[in-house]
């Protein structure tokens, strides 16, 4: 499996700290506003919301992926991450990173700029159908709305983490939706048996938000998954497990 200058870095600078110290959604619903937690010079502030997970209906699923192994994700508009637009999202299908710029250099594949962290760094696989053996992991991408409105959602369906500690395997379903009115991006999550508390594992830092060209400098949760606090710098962040379902975790643009 690829590994990324991203994922060694947060392992590596994870066990050295361990050292030193012992929007709208895809379907038009309007969720209901809760307090926005002022953040500081960063680009985004943080809404922890809840709503009701529904999977996407219909949408494009990804089969073909791009000559570096990622797919390409058109949004159908530009979304504004702090000082850049894009309108592609990628996603490299072995650890289901989400990024919307990355460089292949002779270390690996750089994925520390514009970078989306739903999952930390995770390794989810693809899960099997008991009875046919048929893969029954999906990534689902749709775009609805009018210009200027436009959300876009790409859904991760039915993945599986293999817990190595525990010798146990846990599905997950999760979104992530883009949306061009306000350039905010959400995190939206669903049915789940993931039940590991990240804050004993060693080997995995379970760290989400999102940062510009500064993984230092971004917006990132830490604590109890239910009431997190934000953080800016994404070494030092971490939740202690995987959100509940209908957890409504939203990125809203300044």
């Amino acid at each position: 499996m690829k590994k990324t200058i991203q994922r060694i870095v947060f392992i590596s600078l994870g066990l050295a700290f361990m050292g030193l110290n012992g929007c709208k959604d895809d379907d038009g619903d309007d969720p209901q506003t809760a307090p926005v937690v002022p953040t500081s010079n960063f680009c985004y502030n943080f809404t922890n919301l809840a709503m009701p997970y529904d999977s996407i209906q219909g949408g494009t699923i990804l089969t073909t992926t791009n000559n570096d192994g990622f797919y390409e994700v058109d949004l159908g508009f530009s979304f504004n991450l702090c000082e850049q637009s894009f309108s592609t999202l990628f996603i490299q299908s072995d650890f289901l990173t989400t990024t919307f710029t990355y460089e292949i250099n002779s270390q690996g594949t750089d994925l520390r700029k514009y970078y989306i962290l739903a999952h930390g760094d995770l390794d989810f696989e693809q899960k099997f159908d008991n009875n046919t053996f048929e893969i029954v992991s999906k990534i689902i991408t749709t775009t609805t709305g009018s210009t200027g409105n436009k959300v876009t959602t790409i859904e991760f369906r039915e993945f599986e983490y293999d817990d190595f500690q525990g010798s146990e395997e846990y599905t997950v379903n999760y979104k992530i939706i883009f949306s061009e009115s306000d350039n905010s991006v959400s995190y939206h999550y669903g049915p789940n048996d993931l039940t590991v508390d990240f804050s004993q594992d060693v080997f995995n830092q379970f760290a989400i938000g999102l940062y510009s060209t500064n993984e230092l400098d971004g917006l990132f949760l830490k604590g109890n998954p239910l009431s997190p606090t934000t953080v800016f710098n994404g070494f030092n962040s971490e939740l202690t497990t995987w959100p509940l379902e209908n957890t409504f975790y939203k990125f809203i643009k300044k």
